[in-house]
């Protein structure tokens, strides 16, 4: 998670950043940030996943805070993420187009401090296979197989996940090594 603090005409505002991948993370880190600043004026909050956007105001002037935060995630370029910005009122009225400002920059600053990675899609696999055709290819299968796990039977049987981009290459693995190939339902994002 990323963070940034600036004081802006007395007011505090906090940024924070993190990579979301579910309705079920947007909901914790919002309910995250308000529990670490329980005495906040403003929780603003925007996020990005894939083609699903949302921003939320939080008793700012409509339109003054939450679309700022979601236009600096939108030119961020960085996807799956969400930025949470705390304001604590400092008495001075920084009017719509100062709050405006305010928002946008410290989520933009607050994204500058957030180490990226590269959003991956991954899906289930299960692969079954001989003893020999396992000891053959088992570099390949940790190559292409994440977070595997193996029960050693009459025959090895090897579940884990796959990224969706190198389904074509574990396909022709199977095909190779003479294995069996089933496709689970389960998929998933994440930042590698």
């Amino acid at each position: 998670m990323a963070s940034y603090r600036e004081v802006i005409k007395r007011s505090e505002f906090i940024g924070y950043a993190k990579a979301v991948f579910t309705d079920q993370e947007v909901h914790d880190f919002l309910q995250d940030v308000k529990a670490k600043h329980p005495k906040a004026t403003h929780w603003v909050w925007a996020y990005k996943m894939g083609e699903v956007m949302f921003s939320s105001d939080a008793g700012e002037p409509s339109g003054s805070a939450g679309t700022p935060v979601l236009n600096a995630i939108r030119s961020s370029g960085l996807d799956y993420v969400m930025v949470v910005v705390v304001r604590y009122f400092g008495g001075i009225l920084l009017g719509v187009k100062g709050l405006i400002d305010a928002y946008n920059s410290v989520a933009r600053k607050t994204l500058e401090q957030a180490s990226k990675g590269t959003v991956v899609h991954q899906c289930r696999a299960l692969l079954q296979l001989d003893y020999e055709a396992y000891g053959k290819l088992y570099e390949d299968l940790a190559r292409l197989v994440s977070e595997p796990e193996a029960l050693f039977q009459e025959q090895v049987i090897m579940q884990g996940w796959v990224d969706v981009a190198r389904k074509d290459d574990v396909e022709q693995l199977a095909a190779k090594g003479n294995m069996s190939l089933q496709w689970g339902e389960e998929e998933r994002i994440k930042v590698v």
